[in-house]
């Protein structure tokens, strides 16, 4: 099970190392490019997620549209028992800086000291506590900070950072939940900017805001646009952009 598994290899080494990156370093920046996602068939929305909109904590209106996956997967890893939509209808993989998606809509990175802000305060903010300790079972997503607590694992980061991201005026479909998996760590979750030089992941293992090709995650799935509960594969990547002018 994903929190299961996360909780208690992932999120614990997480926790030690983002301590100690926000130790060395308060004003983590970086200059390096990124690029967009290519994004696959249609996935699953994690459990934990569906739960929340279901029980009115995030504002989901399509919440309840048919989600079943192939194999039960918290993750959302697998692809959906519904037959995939129309080749026409998918997005096509791009080398221009364009959203791979039409419906999301990219941030300048001039904004990106915020993102970096933001990444920082919660990451500070929160202290790592798995969902069975906290809650005496798996799979709860939650606001932690929000509801005035010091504790969350790793989607209650992204969904802080999210919710203050969107508080600052971002657009939602520039926000992605996503969920990897590392060698190192197992199953993890975060969050995602897409931003005009491309998609930046926001961890809580560090405070530096990093290109999602600079870390060692395998990507699973993505939020696809603006819906909390419409997810995809995350697919062979678009080309990259130090590419386009090649």
């Amino acid at each position: 099970m994903f929190v299961r598994w996360v909780s208690r290899v992932s999120c614990v080494r997480a926790f030690v190392i983002a301590g100690l990156a926000a130790s060395v370093c308060a004003c983590a920046t970086t200059s390096e490019p990124s690029e967009p996602f290519a994004l696959g068939l249609a996935a699953s929305a994690p459990t934990g997620l569906l739960e929340l909109c279901q029980a009115g904590g995030l504002d989901c209106p399509d919440a309840d549209a048919d989600l079943t996956p192939q194999v039960d997967s918290a993750t959302g890893g697998a692809a959906k028992r519904a037959a995939p939509e129309p080749a026409d209808t998918l997005p096509e993989p791009t080398s221009s800086l364009a959203a791979a998606d039409g419906r999301v809509e990219r941030v300048e990175m001039a904004r990106f000291v915020e993102v970096e802000s933001v990444n920082r305060s919660v990451n500070q903010r929160l202290i790592w506590r798995s969902d069975l300790d906290q809650y005496g079972r798996d799979e709860v997503w939650a606001f932690p900070i929000e509801a005035g607590s010091r504790y969350g694992d790793c989607e209650d980061f992204a969904l802080e950072k999210r919710r203050l991201l969107l508080e600052r005026g971002f657009p939602p479909s520039s926000l992605a939940l996503a969920t990897a998996i590392s060698e190192e760590t197992g199953l993890h979750a975060v969050l995602i900017v897409r931003t005009s030089e491309g998609d930046y992941v926001l961890d809580n293992t560090t405070p530096w805001v990093l290109p999602w090709r600079s870390t060692d995650y395998r990507w699973l799935t993505i939020q696809s646009g603006e819906s909390l509960v419409d997810w995809r594969l995350i697919d062979q990547p678009v080309g990259a952009i130090s590419d386009e002018n090649a």
